[in-house]
């Protein structure tokens, strides 16, 4: 018996992309890179943990003479993650 495909519930298609971005939290500026981007956010992945629903303030660094976004958003998606090269280490992927 086939399997149906995987139908894409998304509004918005995602496009793979390693951008560096940075966020302030209560303790310090963290440098992260996102995963993937949308017309409708991001994916990105983080050892901190952020407050689900929380709002946010990102710095977008794009390469080359393109310059930096900053950007304002909110939390909507949080999740643990595997650290790929320390398992000790907590890691989260956050959409936002």
């Amino acid at each position: 018996m086939m399997k149906p495909k995987h139908l894409e519930k998304r509004k918005y298609s995602r496009i793979e992309a390693k951008i560096k971005v940075s966020f302030q939290t209560l303790e310090d500026l963290k440098t992260e890179y996102t995963r993937n981007i949308s017309a409708g956010g991001i994916f990105l992945k983080t050892t901190q943990l952020l407050d689900p629903n929380a709002d946010i303030e990102l710095t977008l660094f794009f390469p080359g003479d393109l310059g930096n976004v900053n950007i304002k958003g909110r939390v909507i998606r949080l999740m643990s993650m595997t650290h790929p090269v320390d398992p000790d280490l907590q890691l989260y992927g956050v959409g936002i």
